[in-house]
């Protein structure tokens, strides 16, 4: 995405994705950039290397968030059909990750789009976790994230522990509650600590403590058994074990 008063769509007013004698639709104040061309491409590295090395920075959410319109290239020549397009496209947003990501090994992308939008093999090789759903609410999570593990493991999927009521859907869930769903998937904290009151604070670090010490063990190297499930009840429970270790998790 760009904003309309960037450097580059100042330079280049074809680097987008637009159709010819159309108007670009814009969204959430942007358009969309066309990492079909190779100056784009070399702008973003350029821009995410700049970015990366200027600090400690250990984790990026890459978050392609609004929909695709006049999906064309200015710059596919004439003999090409424009049905080629989104193709090139895809290639080359894979090309900047993978450069990125090789560069930079260390820092952990995490994808997304709308939510789980971003769920597809392919974004998956490049980030190792994508965030499952804008619904936190850990009793809506339990059919989302059941749902996703039919397709994925359990640790590609971004879910936290969010404040109370859920800002989703309005509803009030203990913090056992919360973090038990949290645990069944890439678990962290999206809450205001500082409006935390003494309670909820040991409770969430305690979870934490639980799930560090069975993460590598459990939810990389585990089975997955879901015990019943939420499709057909109002709860769920599931199970992961490793050995004679598990981690289980549960909602109402």
């Amino acid at each position: 995405m760009a904003s309309p008063g960037c450097h580059l769509l100042q330079k280049y007013k074809d680097c987008t994705l637009q159709a010819k004698n159309r108007p670009m639709t814009m969204r959430r104040h942007q358009f969309l950039l066309d990492f079909s061309q190779e100056r784009v491409r070399r702008y973003v590295l350029k821009k995410l290397r700049s970015i990366l090395s200027s600090c400690n920075i250990a984790y990026v959410k890459w978050d392609m968030n609004r929909h695709l319109t006049e999906a064309q290239s200015a710059l596919l020549s004439d003999d090409r059909p424009q049905g080629e397009t989104m193709h090139r496209h895809m290639l080359g947003v894979y090309q900047v990750l993978d450069s990125i990501t090789s560069e930079f090994p260390l820092v952990r992308f995490e994808t997304c789009a709308g939510g789980g939008g971003r769920f597809d093999a392919g974004m998956l090789y490049f980030g190792p976790q994508i965030w499952a759903s804008d619904n936190t609410d850990a009793c809506c999570r339990a059919r989302i994230q059941s749902g996703l593990s039919v397709g994925y493991p359990m640790i590609t999927m971004g879910s936290h522990i969010t404040a109370t009521p859920n800002h989703q859907t309005g509803r009030v869930l203990p913090g056992n509650v919360r973090g038990g769903m949290s645990m069944l998937g890439a678990m962290g904290v999206e809450l205001n600590l500082m409006k935390a009151d003494v309670e909820l604070l040991e409770e969430i670090k305690a979870l934490l403590h639980v799930y560090k010490s069975a993460i590598d063990s459990n939810l990389l190297k585990g089975k997955f058994y879901r015990l019943w499930d939420p499709f057909d009840m109002h709860s769920t429970q599931a199970s992961i074990r490793c050995g004679g270790n598990s981690l289980d998790g549960s909602s109402m």
